[in-house]
């Protein structure tokens, strides 16, 4: 159980969204159901591939790219109909929509979420974390550079998610990142599954597995990681 959220809102009850490709829901696209919602409301995607992309800047300020879903608000949950049900990002992999690069779904430094029972896969970057997120039971399919970016947060909880991806994730100047029970996948030899870099601190990796690439978890100068239960197979370092 995440204690992410220990503090609710004494005004107002917090409200169920619906997304549901049919119509049947409140809305049909998420990003809609995302900007409705308030802190400790829920966001429940149905079954289907969700690929409409909304252009768009973080709040810290980089170079701005198009991400299926954008949170802004804190104290949400998302929540798929499970990993083979609901999918986010688009048929065929698509690494620019409009010449920006494109997303799954981004976590701005305002926002916080637990995240759970869903597919990310073919946007140049599936997941990026700038503020307190738990993503669990979730599936991660990337073909391009990065699949998740963790960066100028604490307490990111990464559990039961499986990454099949050159490079896995990448935790820059974050503190107390924990990945668990986790399986990566890469069929190169050239990926990093795990890379804590950039005076990244009290991060933890265990009880996962990690199958092919290059290096299984790497951690840079001024960086630390404690590395519990893991196992490595095929690694060609």
């Amino acid at each position: 159980r995440s204690t992410l959220f220990p503090y609710t809102t004494l005004f107002r009850s917090a409200r169920t969204w619906t997304v549901e490709k049919d119509g049947s829901g409140d809305f049909t696209i998420i990003q809609d159901a995302l900007d409705a919602a308030e802190a400790g409301d829920t966001i429940q995607i149905g079954p289907g591939r969700y690929d409409t992309f909304q252009n768009g800047t973080p709040e810290l300020g980089s170079s701005p790219f198009a991400a299926i879903a954008w949170i802004r608000t804190a104290s949400l949950t998302v929540i798929g109909a499970g990993v083979d049900a609901t999918i986010i990002g688009p048929a065929l992999p698509t690494s620019e929509v409009e010449g920006v690069d494109t997303a799954g779904l981004f976590v701005d430094s305002s926002g916080s979420a637990v995240i759970r029972d869903l597919t990310f896969e073919h946007t140049s970057f599936e997941l990026g974390f700038l503020g307190p997120t738990v993503l669990e039971n979730c599936r991660v399919n990337h073909v391009f550079g990065l699949a998740i970016q963790v960066g100028l947060t604490r307490g990111v909880e990464i559990r039961g998610v499986e990454v099949n991806a050159r490079n896995g994730i990448q935790v820059i100047r974050s503190q107390d990142v924990v990945v668990e029970d986790c399986t990566f996948s890469d069929s190169s030899a050239s990926g990093t599954a795990v890379a804590v870099t950039h005076s990244s601190t009290g991060c933890i990796v265990r009880r996962s597995v990690f199958i092919g690439g290059d290096t299984g978890v790497v951690c840079t100068s001024g960086s630390s990681v404690e590395i519990d239960d893991c196992e490595f197979r095929s690694i060609v370092r």
